[in-house]
């Protein structure tokens, strides 16, 4: 057995994990999709991710170096140790492990016939592997490795990508094992990427949002346009564009935050279940008519909120003067005071 393989650590990447996931499907993989979740995840969040993905529970495990990790300017990457339990699916032949910020952009099946353990170089250092995407094979005898090296030596970065390094550390060497960058595009990380967009971008297989700046914080206009983000834009628009059009396909024209603070919400006891209709893809239809009329509710409680405001504004600023014209009928809210 063959499958792809990502990972949810946190509520915040459930998005990811499901645009990716759709995508692979409207690629045309039939391959299976697994997702690791820790308990970190919330229940809701599960109970959505468990219509797309088959879903395996994970312990965290967490990196202890956070000076390495303040080093990179992300100390939340603490958590990326989780990723090595996936070396424990014994289940499955071969894994093509996908971070749930990546996209890819045609049918990526062909990276199964790929050798263990195959990865594309990182951007930032060339001889070093990126930890977003690579394909293994699940072994115990790696697992154990891989605990032990992290105990004993613990991780040169404070996350997975140096833990994997410092393992797989023959990769630089074996050409067989390197996978093109086009497999692994990171448009957030170098000055110089717009001119080998414009050369090579035909050929880009999958895109991996590195970076704080994650498809699902933009902001958008009432047309479904992306706001610009970041000093990487121009680069980055067009991808980050197709990354909320898999979205919209799917979940409707909503952001993220107010999707989940639906999925959340305790007062809708049926939330589970309503998500589960509107959101299959066989009920695309139903769920963007659904999402519209979501974001339409949240704008007219917005509205009707400040309406209310302004009314009662209003209300005691003719009392007020009502008063100061006729001293002798004492304002209402006079009376409310007294």
């Amino acid at each position: 057995m063959q499958a792809y393989v990502t990972l949810v650590a946190t509520d915040s990447y459930a998005a990811g994990a499901l645009v990716l996931a759709h995508r692979l499907r409207d690629l045309g993989s039939s391959k299976e999709i697994v997702c690791l979740v820790t308990p970190n995840v919330s229940s809701q969040v599960q109970d959505i991710l468990s219509n797309v993905c088959t879903l395996v529970q994970v312990d965290t495990l967490r990196s202890s170096d956070h000076e390495n990790l303040q080093l990179l300017g992300r100390p939340e990457l603490d958590i990326t140790f989780t990723k090595i339990q996936l070396w424990k699916l014994t289940q499955y032949r071969k894994i093509v492990f996908l971070d749930a910020d990546t996209y890819p952009v045609q049918n990526i099946d062909q990276l199964f016939e790929r050798p263990s353990f195959s990865a594309a170089p990182d951007a930032g250092w060339p001889d070093c592997f990126n930890s977003g995407v690579f394909v293994t094979e699940p072994s115990d005898v790696v697992y154990n490795g891989l605990c032990q090296l992290a105990s004993d030596k613990g991780s040169f970065d404070g996350g997975d990508q140096g833990l994997l390094n410092s393992f797989f550390n023959t990769w630089p060497a074996s050409s067989e094992h390197r996978l093109p960058f086009t497999f692994n595009t990171t448009p957030t990380s170098q000055y110089g990427y717009a001119p080998a967009q414009n050369e090579f971008g035909q050929n880009i297989s999958i895109v991996h949002f590195i970076g704080e700046n994650k498809p699902w914080k933009y902001q958008r206009f009432a047309d479904g346009k992306v706001l610009p983000l970041g000093s990487t834009w121009e680069g980055t628009k067009h991808m980050i564009q197709a990354w909320w059009n898999t979205w919209d396909t799917y979940y409707g024209q909503v952001s993220v935050e107010t999707w989940m603070s639906c999925l959340k919400a305790t007062q809708l006891t049926s939330c589970g279940r309503l998500h589960h209709t509107i959101y299959s893809p066989v009920s695309l239809i139903t769920g963007s008519m659904m999402a519209s009329r979501l974001a339409l509710l949240c704008l007219l409680m917005k509205v009707s909120r400040m309406r209310g405001i302004i009314s009662q504004w209003i209300g005691i600023t003719i009392a007020s003067r009502f008063s100061l014209c006729h001293p002798s009928h004492p304002s209402p809210l006079a009376n409310q005071i007294g």
